[in-house]
C-alpha cells in the first residue's frame, strides 16, 4: 500500500518539490535530507580486491542462471 492510499499526504520539500530522494525521511513536519547515500558499490566496487569473485559469479549466472547463484560470505 503507497502512504497516499493510506492516508498519509506525501512529503514535500521547503520550497515545495516532492520528497523523493533516497533516504529521506519526514519527521514532525521536517524532512531529514541524508548529506550522503551509501551504497554497496562503495564498500565493495566492481573493480577492487572482490573482481575476481565478481567475475565467477558472472560466468556462474550465464551458465545455470542468475536465479541458480548465491554468494555466502562468512568473516570469522
Amino acid at each position: 500500500m503507497l502512504p497516499e492510499q493510506a492516508g498519509v499526504p506525501p512529503v514535500r520539500l521547503r520550497d515545495g518539490r516532492p520528497g523523493s530522494l533516497p533516504g529521506e525521511l519526514a519527521l514532525h513536519a521536517v524532512v531529514w535530507t541524508p548529506v550522503e547515500v551509501l551504497t554497496p558499490r562503495m564498500f565493495v566496487p566492481p573493480d577492487g580486491s572482490w573482481s575476481p569473485v565478481w567475475a565467477t559469479m558472472r560466468e556462474l549466472a550465464a551458465a545455470h542462471g542468475a536465479e541458480n547463484v548465491r554468494l555466502i560470505v562468512w568473516f570469522g
